[in-house]
C-alpha cells in the first residue's frame, strides 16, 4: 500500500484532510512512513503540529530554485525529514549537452 497526495494546486487542495486520512492508516499499521512532496515551510510546520510525522518531502532545488535553503532545510533537518531533491540538474539544463548546443 503507497498512499499518496497529489493536486494541482496545494491553495484549494485540502491536503490536511488527505494526510489526516493517511495517517489513520498509519495509526492501524498498514504504513509504516509517511512522505509528501512540493510541500512548503507552511504546510510542513501545520503537518508537524497535527502531529503528522513526514519521513520525506520531494521538492524541485537546483543551482537557480534555492528557496528552500531559508527555511525548509532548518525546519526538515530539526524534525528528522529527509529532503528528496526534484530536478537537481535544472531539469537538463545544467547537462553537458546543453553547454555545447
Amino acid at each position: 500500500l503507497k498512499p499518496q497526495v497529489g493536486c494541482r494546486s496545494w491553495g484549494s487542495c485540502p491536503y490536511m484532510d488527505a494526510f489526516g486520512a493517511i495517517k489513520e492508516i498509519q495509526d492501524k499499521g498498514l504504513i509504516e512512513h509517511i512522505g509528501g512532496t512540493h510541500l512548503d515551510t507552511k504546510q510542513v510546520r501545520q503537518l508537524i503540529d497535527e502531529g503528522i510525522s513526514l519521513k520525506t518531502n520531494l521538492i524541485p532545488y537546483s543551482i537557480f530554485d534555492r528557496r528552500a535553503e531559508k527555511t525548509l532545510f532548518p525546519l526538515a533537518q530539526s524534525s528528522n525529514i529527509a529532503i528528496v531533491f526534484e530536478s537537481p540538474d535544472a531539469q537538463g539544463w545544467l547537462q553537458e549537452k546543453w553547454y555545447r548546443a
